[in-house]
């Protein structure tokens, strides 16, 4: 699953299929505690920045990790997940032609209690 298959936006925050509710599995929905724990095993997403078309510029690489939702806001915006060193927003908004990153996730089985949860693929 593309992480851009994921839904956005507060009125997805308790749908299947949602970063929210992702993130909530794993206690990380805000805060420090929740950008902490996005980059960490087993979620391990990245904090790699954005391309912003109209300066020609990759901003704010290891600071800000964006990925796209399939929420769309309008013609032009997108909900987005958007996380840094201090804080995580499953919900932002923003223009559509940024770049952000699309990363795969897939479904493993944990051992310890029997329970399939999503895992970033490698």
């Amino acid at each position: 699953i593309l992480t851009s298959t994921y839904l956005s936006g507060t009125a997805n925050n308790n749908v299947s299929g949602s970063f929210y509710n992702l993130l909530n599995q794993y206690n990380a929905t805000s805060g420090t505690t929740g950008a902490t724990t996005i980059v960490q095993l087993p979620l391990a997403f990245v904090r790699s920045g954005f391309i912003n078309p109209e300066s020609a510029n990759l901003g704010y690489a290891n600071q800000y990790g964006r990925y796209w939702s399939r929420s769309a806001l309008s013609s032009v915006g997108v909900y987005y997940l958007n996380f840094y060193l201090s804080n995580i927003h499953p919900s932002d908004t923003y223009y559509r032609y940024f770049g952000y990153p699309l990363r795969c996730l897939c479904l493993a089985l944990k051992s310890r209690d029997n329970l399939r949860r999503p895992y970033l693929s490698d």
